[in-house]
């Protein structure tokens, strides 16, 4: 389970209150407090009126001061209103003002937030007639505190930006600072957390104007934070970094250690759990040292999250058990249930369901007392799960409603998902597939619209948030599939290929699209939607009503109270009034009779995709699922995709592609087109009489899993490889790709080479070491390429660096890189392409390159490690998927470090062919069978035509 992100949330009130308070009383401007202000509150100078009343009115205000200053707020408010009075009589209107406003602030600390709205009001207007813009300010503040409170928050916004309009009037930075740091709390509190980023960096901008390196740490830190929760990691760890140099360089221990905290967090987040471990590590020696037992007991919970997704169970239980012990200590009761909370998910990792439970229920209890929600949501969701598992779906369903109904309230979209994906999976465990795919085509259309918005929402204590989004997508294609709705289960592929490309790059946007329902779908959802609004209407008028203190309810409030309660325990019987109800019975016999009767032109995508798609091509779509691979045929020639289910198991698919791949480095065994065969008799042969009837000359190939790291080209008939019958053109997505054939223009290609091979760089990515030299037959390649084009221009070693490559990127056609790169499962900002001088591009660095006018990007020496199969291949359709997304139409990779003999050699043909005009995939075509045939030399007499030396290479996007 992944939960390192619940400390984003659970810590920004803290670091926020630590770093930016603007509720902190102080004395205010009299001779006799020294000229100190409350932060909400700037008095104005008080005007002439008779001595003796004014010195008597001044006691009755000092004295409420004195009582503000032990928080004895209650007995402050007879000496204000006496002050008031007395202000009053002599018309001293600067001090009725002031009088007022205090009173606002007593009335704010007891609670009683209408009073305290009435008197901010009331002084505000006194302050705006006499022209002080500075009470009149602070007035604003004030109202923004409550507002913010009573989680009024668009008032609070409106409130928070008066003050700072004065306040920039007025030249003054710290009402400024206050007001801007307010804005962001409220931003974050509404989840909008891009409009919270403006006013922390506005925030920065002024502490660096003013040379204030403390308060520039500490708004970098709160930026760090904000970035975090948006999922913009490189962003956040930019921000965390800048403020840990600052704090370091001051000597601040607290500003280094949680920064470090927050470094853990995000590394976490990537899935970096070396690099997390280590940062957590670091904050926990700071914290100790400092005596922090609150950060202490946050560093060990983030070593329990990172160790519990390492699958590291018995060290994620000993820290989870360390910070509760330490949070129970310091009666940190929300510490204590999200400690118990992290011991629950183990717990139910390990099977140990009843101990899961008893976790799961104590930090409910606990979420409940401090009026979490959010972790009261959390709780249920879990032990749902819990239930779900030991086959307790009465139990089950019910904590996932109650969790679902808070998660919506709330506007938690991304539990909603989750929750919703969850009783999908109940309801076809329960033999009620029909109702099951509307619950889960609502979670992927949830997801979807996620998309669109914030994205990477904290998941806090839920799987891992990739894991779970493919299983929606893929349980949903299952179920599409049994019931033959092919149209709506390709649909659900393509959507899954944006999310598993969104999810592995971190931040690939795809265009958001949402899934239709049938009508009968919508219906039953809006009648389940109908009775939970009723819930969630009532779950709030509860709430509203428990907010009353005990002792100041009317009866009729009480009355209505007890009845809500009542009502509330009913409700959370919703789902079984849904499942029971005839209407909904009636809906699910109208979906199983009315499912096949689907129209393509009511799928605007795949009808988009079908006018697009080139002449005896089609588009095949295989789907890995647990107990067996489905076969998907898009074509123009049949009314909607054809289907084919293969009765084999994902193990043992994956078994038969990790034997293909280790029996590649056999290069002459007879044995290893057996292996080649078993592939394709999974993936082809039960579709070879429809490619025949289609009369296919080119497979568009969208592969699934760990499928991509099979070369499709490679397979075997018996007779014949594939590549022989076919073109092969690997696309990430299909939706995303142009099938236009372009127009012929003359090829210019940039050719860069790391070729020397006396010169070597070795350095570690990712827990790996590298160690690369220059590639011998390099120099020969790019020159062979050159003398077949002769508009290139050649980079060699040296002079092929990042600066001169990145200068000429848009001045050519075809950009040829003859050098080493490494693609690695799980960490795609740790992918890289390495330079002749050592440099290394990042996947972000290739992001930011201008390929507009780029035809095809070939790099002819890319590493994803021969027989690691550790990954879901997202790292070679993300490569791809870079590469169109910085403007090529095309781009040919390796799927294995290949011999650069033989890659000189397959090179020389593919040019040749390009130059002769043939497209990019058939280019590619005609070099494979012309090292199958041996029709070109081996430098050193090597017999070239086994499949390692040709099949590895692929083109990914628009091959025609």
């Amino acid at each position: 389970m992944k939960f390192w992100q619940l400390t984003f949330l659970a810590l920004v009130s803290f670091f926020l209150t630590f770093y930016c308070d603007t509720s902190i009383l102080a004395r205010v401007n009299s001779p006799a407090f020294n000229g100190q202000f409350p932060i909400d509150f700037v008095s104005p100078a008080l005007g002439p009126t008779t001595e003796d009343q004014r010195q008597e009115a001044d006691r009755f205000f000092n004295r409420g001061i004195h009582h503000l200053d032990l928080s004895e707020f209650s007995e402050a408010i007879q000496p204000y209103q006496k002050s008031l009075q007395l202000y009053k009589q002599i018309d001293d209107r600067p001090g009725m003002a002031k009088s007022l406003h205090h009173l606002g602030i007593a009335y704010r600390n007891l609670k009683d937030y209408d009073q305290a709205i009435k008197y901010y009001q009331q002084s505000g207007q006194i302050f705006d007639q006499i022209g002080d813009r500075n009470g009149l300010a602070n007035s604003f503040m004030g109202l923004g505190l409550v507002y913010r409170t009573l989680e009024e928050h668009e008032k609070a916004i409106e409130s928070y930006q008066q003050s700072l309009q004065i306040f920039e009037k007025m030249g003054d930075d710290q009402g400024v600072l206050n007001s801007l740091n307010n804005l962001g709390i409220v931003y974050q509190n509404l989840g909008k957390y891009h409009q919270a980023i403006q006013p922390y960096q506005q925030s920065l901008q002024i502490f660096e104007k003013m040379g204030d390196r403390q308060n520039m740490a500490k708004s970098l830190h709160s930026l760090g934070i904000i970035y975090g929760i948006l999922g913009e990691y490189y962003k956040a760890i930019e921000s965390y970094q800048q403020s840990l140099q600052i704090f370091e360089k001051m000597g601040d221990r607290n500003g280094v250690a949680h920064s470090l905290l927050g470094l853990g967090i995000v590394y976490g987040n990537l899935g970096d759990g070396h690099k997390a471990i280590e940062y957590y590590q670091q904050s926990l020696e700071m914290f100790d040292k400092i005596s922090d037992r609150n950060g202490v007991a946050n560093s060990l919970l983030g070593l329990g999250i990172v160790y519990g997704n390492l699958g590291k169970y018995d060290q994620a239980i000993e820290y989870y058990q360390q910070s509760w012990q330490i949070f129970k200590q310091i009666s940190d009761r929300n510490g204590v249930a999200k400690s118990l909370l992290g011991l629950g998910i183990v717990y139910g990792k390990l099977e140990k369901y009843d101990q899961a439970i008893e976790s799961y229920q104590q930090s409910l209890q606990l979420f409940k007392q401090i009026g979490d929600r959010n972790g009261i949501a959390t709780s249920l969701g879990n032990l749902g799960v819990v239930y779900r598992s030991l086959g307790k779906y009465h139990k089950a369903i019910e904590s996932y409603q109650q969790s679902l109904q808070i998660s919506q309230e709330i506007g938690d979209r991304n539990r909603e998902r989750q929750i919703l994906s969850n009783i999908g999976l109940l309801l076809s465990t329960q033999d009620q597939p029909q109702l099951a795919i509307v619950f889960y085509k609502q979670s992927v259309n949830v997801t979807e619209d996620i998309r669109q918005g914030l994205r990477r929402l904290p998941t806090e204590l839920q799987q891992l948030y990739l894991e779970t989004v493919a299983d929606t997508y893929r349980r949903l294609a299952d179920l599409l599939l049994q019931f033959d709705r092919i149209i709506e289960a390709q649909q659900v592929l393509e959507l899954l290929k944006v999310q598993e490309l969104e999810d592995y790059l971190i931040n690939v946007r795809g265009d958001p699209q949402n899934l239709q329902m049938l009508p009968d779908e919508r219906q039953a959802w809006s009648q389940y939607q109908a009775l939970q609004q009723e819930a969630i209407a009532i779950s709030r008028e509860l709430a509203e009503l428990e907010k009353i203190p005990v002792n100041q309810r009317l009866p009729a409030q009480q009355q209505r109270l007890q009845e809500i309660r009542e009502q509330q325990g009913k409700t959370r019987g919703i789902f079984d009034q849904f499942l029971s109800s005839p209407e909904v019975e009636n809906l699910i016999k109208n979906i199983s009779q009315n499912q096949h009767n689907i129209n393509i032109r009511n799928y605007p995508n795949l009808h988009k995709l079908l006018a697009n798609l080139p002449e005896k091509s089609v588009i095949l779509y295989p789907l890995v699922l647990d107990n067996r691979l489905e076969l998907l045929l898009v074509t123009t020639q049949t009314a909607a995709p054809l289907r084919q289910p293969v009765n084999v198991t994902a193990k043992q698919l994956n078994q038969a592609i990790r034997d293909y791949r280790t029996g590649l480095k056999n290069q002459d065994s007879e044995s290893f087109k057996h292996t080649a065969k078993v592939l394709y008799d999974y993936l082809i042969k039960p579709i070879e009489k429809d490619l025949v009837n289609l009369q296919v000359k080119t497979l568009i190939y969208a592969p699934d899993r760990a499928l991509r790291y099979l070369p499709l080209a490679g397979l075997y008939d018996g007779q014949q490889w594939l590549v022989e019958k076919y073109r092969i053109n690997n696309i990430t997505v299909a939706s995303l790709t142009q099938f236009i054939v372009t127009p012929s223009k003359p090829p210019s290609v940039l050719a860069g080479a790391f070729a020397d091979v006396d010169t070597g760089y070795q350095f570690q990515v990712a827990q790996r070491q590298f160690d690369f030299y220059g590639l011998k037959f390099a120099y020969d390649e790019i020159n062979n390429i050159a003398g077949i084009i002769p508009n290139t221009n050649r980079l060699l070693d040296r002079d092929f660096n990042r600066q001169q490559t990145e200068g000429y990127l848009g001045d050519y056609n075809i950009i040829h890189l003859a050098t080493h790169a490494a693609f690695i499962p799980g960490q795609p900002m740790d992918s890289f392409i390495l330079f002749g001088d050592g440099d290394r591009a990042s996947i972000n660095d290739i992001r930011r390159w201008d390929l507009k006018n780029v035809d095809l990007a070939v790099l002819s020496a890319c590493q994803t490690g021969l027989g690691d199969l550790s990954g879901n291949g997202e790292e070679i359709l993300g490569l791809g998927y870079i590469m169109q997304e910085a403007g090529a139409q095309a781009t040919v990779a390796t799927l294995w470090l290949i011999e650069d003999a033989s890659t000189q050699q397959l090179m020389n043909v593919f040019y040749q062919k390009l130059s002769e005009g043939n497209s990019r995939a058939e280019a590619l075509r005609q070099a494979q069978l012309a090292l199958i045939n041996q029709q070109v030399p081996h430098p050193q007499n090597q017999d070239i035509s086994a499949p390692y030396h040709w099949a590895g290479f692929i083109i990914i996007g628009n091959g025609f």
